[in-house]
């Protein structure tokens, strides 16, 4: 997940690396150890001027940091920590970590999604054991600190993908292991997530058996997705078009206007 450089109206932050993070092992990283670290003052201008040039992005990698509630089994050892932003040059690939998120309670960041005007992050936790949470992240473009803004309830579990429109006034969110589609409306002037405004249940609350049925586990909002979706044709994937919501799978039409999901006919 990359950021643009976008303006601030606070100042920078200086990031605060930590010998006790586990962190990850990628190829071309460099960790900015205590150490090496030089003084408060420089160190503040030397984020902030080496996050100008336009080749610099954040990139933010999400983790599982637990698996014994998970629907699969993901390789390699559970992460200590659960999101951790590197700065990356373009021209040579160098990718420095900036900052890692504490926050404790974030588990299993399975997905995330940039607000495309806004220095906004926002993650879903996966979870078969309980419903997933949709957190709202403030990003500082010069430090790549995350601050959260608030969480909600996902309304579902193994929460997977999370997709705006495009007016950025609602937030699609698909639940993988029970098959539901949530909307929920976002906030026109910090970005955040708000209340639920409608769920899609096809069950109609019944449970699940694992991988017995075809589940609603990516949305299409616009061709510029294409490539986070999945290739596979049967798997079952939800496309919204001019204002309409449909799911293939299911012949049905749903209307995804003013927050609400509502069937139409399944001949129209």
């Amino acid at each position: 997940m990359s950021f643009p450089q976008l303006p601030l109206s606070s100042p920078p932050v200086t990031p605060v690396i930590r010998e006790d993070i586990d962190f990850p092992t990628l190829p071309g990283a460099v960790v900015r150890r205590p150490a090496e670290t030089p003084s408060q003052s420089s160190e503040v201008q030397t984020v902030t001027e080496t996050l100008s040039p336009p080749s610099h992005q954040l990139i933010v990698v999400s983790c599982y940091t637990r698996f014994d509630n998970l629907a699969h089994g993901p390789r390699g050892k559970e992460a200590k920590r659960s999101l951790y932003t590197y700065r990356l040059d373009q021209h040579d690939g160098e990718m420095v970590l900036l900052s890692v998120t504490k926050d404790e309670n974030v588990m299993n960041p399975a997905f995330s999604r940039a607000h495309p005007r806004r220095n906004v992050l926002y993650t879903c936790t996966e979870s078969v054991a309980e419903p997933g949470d949709i957190v709202s992240w403030a990003v500082c473009p010069r430090s790549g600190q995350l601050t959260m803004l608030g969480s909600k309830s996902a309304g579902g579990t193994s929460t997977c993908y999370l997709t705006l429109d495009k007016e950025c006034k609602n937030m699609l969110v698909v639940n993988y292991w029970n098959a539901t589609i949530g909307v929920f409306g976002v906030d026109n002037a910090t970005g955040m997530v708000g209340p639920c405004r409608s769920i899609y249940d096809p069950n109609e609350g019944r449970p699940m058996k694992a991988r017995a049925d075809k589940h609603v586990n990516h949305s299409n909002n616009d061709a510029s997705a294409q490539k986070e979706r999945q290739a596979d044709p049967s798997r079952a994937q939800v496309s919204i078009a001019d204002g309409v919501l449909v799911v293939p799978f299911l012949a049905a039409r749903l209307d995804f206007e003013g927050g609400s999901l509502q069937e139409r006919s399944r001949n129209q």
